[in-house]
């Protein structure tokens, strides 16, 4: 198309005055998509007479009316691109020429959903525009109404958009994610392409850290579309990073605090940043850990070996209010993370799981309250997975028993802990799992003795003591392994005795008359095996019977024993 400007007037053809109908073009334009729809829905539901025949008359007008509109539409916006091809004399008119650029394009866009046949002719030039952004990213948003074009009409020409993807997702993102426009876009476009993406492109699963850099620096403005977005970052090949990323996500707040400081001293000689963090971005030896935080795709390692390093580094932003803000958004994304896991995940993935929510519940960046909040989601997840899986103390034994032989996972982690504890309790149970074989209840016992008796040994030399809860569940855990595997009677009531005695000794407080109760009840309880074992280790559906109508239990003398063993 060669017409020159004299003769085709655009909302481009920048002047300081203008005519009436120069004024009428550009007020035009900006409603020119919104009457396209409109035309499109006038044809469809053209019903103005009872007459088939003025039906018919009624359509035939209203069709050459809207390819009349089609293609005065198409001519307008191709000028505007070629337009937008030279460079404005203003600086500031660098703008306008954006944003009519995107206009046109999401004109072409609808323009091509209501007659597929133009699609062949205009894709072209949206090629050539493609190509000139793809040199220079520094109109983001044209790129993504662009993709958005692609996402939409690729499969007519047979077309492959991942260079486009791949160009937006990842170093446009990661080049403009603190831009509010080019953020609140690509937010936009994710969210209303969602199921197209996941099914047709691995782009969600493939740059999600990329993508959390918006959260990260906006937490405030798109926690609702990121709850939505979520679920699809999740694959069988991801899940693991999802939930790394999601608990760093402070972290990573940080990190992008402390590059744009960074950014600010490097481009002014006469700053000074003062703040540990800056200098740590600065320093070539922090680069990896940096790196690693900022990654624009995943499938670079779940984590890293030095994550707490990255914490330390970062230390001096932990009270920032970005940091802060961000924060306050974890548990709720963890919450929907673990639904979407019970849900989708299989019994493979939770093997993975299990020992990465117990080691990340001691690792945690250090912000306000953030520890307490995030720890309450993963216990409740951690009792909701085994509750689903019983079988995976079989099949993460080796975890949980150097989990609980430890006292480095009790010091500030107390309730954790004892979740994790009363799993053990719980669910290592022939009842649960066949290979819930004595060798492995005995095995667990003895990481739990050890620690018991470390316990014991601090409180009798006044160090941090644990909180009587903790032994409290401790010693019921001890006592139900010992009703499934009887040769450990005699040691369990051994290790409950020395701990009654311990306490009486110390101090004389509620809690620790509480805990002394306790111990002496379960010594009762275990000098009787078989009604021991019909307590402390029931069948597992023994919630959801009826067992007091049911004449072949005895559990009115089960009742009149633990009376008696009680009243001891």
């Amino acid at each position: 198309m060669e017409l020159h400007v004299r003769i085709f007037f655009t909302i481009l053809s920048l002047s300081q005055y203008y005519s009436d109908d120069q004024l009428l073009n550009i007020w035009s334009f900006s409603g020119l998509k919104a009457w396209l729809i409109e035309a499109h829905l006038k044809i469809s539901n053209a019903v103005l007479s009872n007459s088939p025949r003025a039906r018919q008359e009624t359509r035939t007008f209203l069709s050459k009316s809207k390819l009349a509109l089609i293609e005065r539409t198409c001519e307008y916006c191709l000028r505007i691109m070629d337009q937008s091809e030279r460079r404005p004399v203003k600086v500031h008119d660098q703008e306008l020429v954006e944003a009519c650029l995107v206009e046109a394009i999401s004109i072409l866009d609808v323009v091509c959903k209501l007659d597929s046949s133009l699609i062949p002719k205009l894709f072209p030039a949206l090629k050539r525009v493609y190509s000139r952004m793809s040199e220079d990213i520094g109109q983001p948003r044209v790129l993504c109404t662009i993709v958005q074009f692609y996402l939409n009409h690729c499969d007519a020409v047979v077309y492959d958009p991942q260079a486009a993807f791949d160009l937006l997702f990842g170093k446009a993102v990661s080049m403009h994610y603190y831009d509010h426009a080019v953020a609140f876009d690509i937010v936009l476009l994710c969210r209303d392409n969602m199921k197209r993406l996941c099914y047709k492109t691995n782009i969600l699963e493939k740059y999600f850290p990329n993508l959390l850099k918006i959260l990260a620096w906006n937490p405030r403005t798109y926690l609702p579309e990121f709850f939505d977005l979520l679920p699809s970052f999740m694959s069988t090949s991801t899940s693991l990073e999802v939930l790394h990323i999601l608990l760093d996500l402070p972290c990573l707040s940080a990190a992008l605090e402390a590059s744009h400081l960074a950014a600010k001293v490097a481009s002014d000689p006469e700053a000074e940043s003062r703040l540990a963090c800056v200098q740590a971005f600065q320093n070539p030896d922090h680069r990896p850990w940096f790196n690693f935080i900022l990654r624009q795709q995943s499938g670079q390692g779940d984590t890293i070996n030095r994550l707490e390093f990255l914490h330390q580094l970062l230390e001096d932003l932990k009270h920032h209010p970005r940091v802060n803000i961000c924060s306050q958004g974890v548990p709720v994304l963890l919450r929907l993370y673990f639904e979407t896991i019970l849900e989708q995940g299989d019994y493979a993935l939770f093997c993975k799981l299990v020992p990465v929510i117990m080691e990340r519940s001691a690792l945690l960046y250090n912000t306000h309250s953030y520890h307490k909040e995030v720890r309450n989601v993963l216990q409740t997840s951690l009792l909701n997975i085994f509750k689903q899986s019983p079988s995976l103390v079989v099949d993460c034994k080796t975890e949980l028993m150097e989990f609980v032989a430890s006292l480095r996972y009790i010091s500030g982690k107390e309730d954790f802990f004892s979740h994790v504890v009363w799993v053990i309790g719980e669910y290592v149970s022939i009842g649960y799992d066949r290979r819930n074989t004595a060798d492995i209840i005995t095995k667990y016992y003895e990481s739990l003795e050890t620690l018991l008796y470390e316990v014991c040994f601090q409180a009798a030399s006044h160090d941090d003591q644990c909180s009587p809860r903790l032994v409290t569940v401790m010693m019921s855990t001890v006592a139900k392994l010992a009703s499934r595997c009887q040769d450990l009677i005699p040691r369990v009531l051994l290790c409950l005795t020395k701990i009654s005695q311990q306490h009486k000794i110390i101090v004389d407080d509620v809690e620790n008359k509480i805990l002394v109760s306790r111990a002496n009840e379960l010594i009762n309880l275990l000098k009787l095996p078989n009604v021991a074992s019909s307590i402390l280790s029931p069948t597992p559906g023994i919630e959801n019977g009826r067992w007091h109508s049911d004449g072949n239990v005895s559990i009115p003398i089960l009742i009149k024993t633990i009376k008696e063993v009680v009243q001891v």
